[in-house]
């Protein structure tokens, strides 16, 4: 064709044109497609963050039922755990053994007669009040979860001081209303697990969102892991 034509290429323009033409469609398609992308992945991270949200709003409100509805002082070593807790709050710092408070024990030992401890397990308290707390029978094991008694050095644990940061602004209150305090603490603390579960399966399990959002279900939902994070 070169030969024949003098040199030159007759359907050259017209292929250059083509090619032109088909680029300049090409291009909106791309951009398009490109745009398109995008708005699907920001779809897609608004929809993860709406499930997130109410399985932590799901957390928070079961948290909040269990921490409600047990009486005060009927959670396992509740009363020790708590006791440890507020000597932190008051002392500023580790308490040692040393640092029973005998007033303390008198409020505790209050309430826990005016809460009735004990009848719910068929062993009520004596009918004599003590005045401190090893003198309850071990039956009781008010004097044995007492962490802060014995051995508290060893024991110490950073939700205790997550707990004694809730009780500060509370301490001229009544023991109770500082018990419901430091329940909210745990129940913020089991909305931190839930959002780690979350997190830790997005980074394992990109692809499977129906997945992750079963398996958070399902630790939302356990009655036991609720119930340790609405106690202290």
């Amino acid at each position: 064709d070169f030969v024949q034509n003098g040199g030159r290429y007759p359907n050259l323009q017209r292929d250059l044109m083509a090619e032109t033409d088909y680029a300049s469609s090409a291009a909106p398609d791309a951009e398009v497609q490109s745009s398109e992308a995008i708005s699907r992945g920001a779809a897609s991270i608004r929809h993860r963050r709406k499930l997130i949200v109410v399985l932590l709003a799901l957390a928070l409100v079961r948290g909040l039922i269990y921490a409600a509805i047990i009486p005060p002082w009927q959670a396992p070593d509740e009363n020790g755990h708590f006791e440890y807790a507020w000597l932190v709050a008051h002392l500023g710092r580790r308490p040692t053994p040393q640092d029973v408070s005998p007033v303390f024990e008198h409020e505790l030992i209050d309430s826990l007669y005016k809460w009735r401890f004990g009848q719910r397990d068929g062993t009520p308290l004596p009918e004599v009040r003590p005045s401190r707390l090893y003198d309850l029978s071990e039956a009781y094991g008010v004097a044995r979860s007492r962490v802060a008694v014995l051995g508290g050095e060893g024991r110490f644990s950073l939700a205790y001081l997550w707990a004694a940061l809730f009780i500060l602004p509370f301490r001229g209150q009544d023991l109770v209303v500082q018990l419901y305090v430091v329940r909210l603490a745990s129940v913020i603390i089991e909305m931190g697990i839930v959002w780690l579960v979350w997190r830790i399966f997005q980074e394992l399990l990109p692809r499977h969102q129906q997945l992750i959002v079963a398996m958070t279900a399902f630790v939302v939902l356990l009655p036991q892991h609720t119930f340790i994070n609405a106690i202290v």
